[in-house]
């Protein structure tokens, strides 16, 4: 019985973390912005320079750190933020289990590393990075830590700076997230292929936005874009 040929070692490479940072520079820049307004808002509800970074640099999402600021010192928030928060962070599943075939073989502390780091911009990176023949799972290490950092110095520039900052729409911040997002679908729009999941998952998003608890819209919104995907380049 012929032996089954040996799969190719994941590669993680200093190479690659380096090359996950060139690429990582924008997003990391716009972290900085977006985690001054959640740091200013952070200020807001009382929330001090410490505790602030330690949620940006423990939670690193501010697709989840904003909604919960919302309900931030009300009686009874706990459980409908942590609820919420959960919601949010859902799609992280999809993200993983998009990215499995891609870092096995990576040892736990290696895989565990740079999924701390995951996020919606370094995910694009890396399956752009996998499209095109140039994988390194150390990509998403060396992308997402200098993404967190970004966010969490924005985070203590804007607790600390909030006196000064006054009204966020006065410069802008108020739009940085959507301005954020926005940016990032154009990064990894791949032509006409792309407009029926695109549509799809933005519709989905906005009606689960309007009728479900916070949080809900991004899963359903992601899921229901990623099987008209599936549906539409398996025809």
């Amino acid at each position: 019985m012929p032996l089954m040929p040996a799969e190719a070692p994941t590669p993680f490479t200093a190479a690659g973390a380096l090359s996950g940072v060139r690429e990582a520079i924008p997003p990391a820049l716009a972290s900085f912005g977006i985690g001054i307004a959640f740091g200013a808002l952070s200020h807001d509800m009382g929330l001090s320079a410490g505790e602030a970074t330690l949620m940006s640099a423990l939670v690193f999402s501010a697709s989840a750190q904003f909604p919960a600021l919302g309900s931030w010192g009300a009686p009874g928030a706990a459980f409908p933020i942590l609820i919420a928060t959960l919601a949010i962070g859902l799609r992280h599943i999809l993200y993983s289990a998009a990215l499995r075939p891609h870092i096995r073989g990576l040892s736990p502390i290696k895989t565990y590393a740079s999924l701390y780091f995951l996020a919606d911009s370094n995910w694009i990176m890396a399956m752009r990075a996998e499209r095109q023949g140039r994988w390194d799972a150390a990509l998403l290490l060396g992308s997402g830590a200098l993404m967190c950092l970004g966010w969490t110095t924005g985070t203590v520039a804007g607790v600390l700076g909030a006196g000064a900052i006054g009204d966020l729409k006065g410069i802008g911040l108020d739009v940085a997230m959507p301005a954020f997002f926005i940016a990032l679908l154009a990064g990894a729009w791949r032509g006409k292929a792309d407009v029926l999941p695109l549509f799809v998952g933005a519709g989905a998003a906005l009606v689960a936005h309007t009728y479900l608890p916070t949080g809900w819209h991004l899963v359903i919104g992601i899921m229901a874009g990623g099987i008209a995907g599936a549906w539409h380049h398996g025809r």
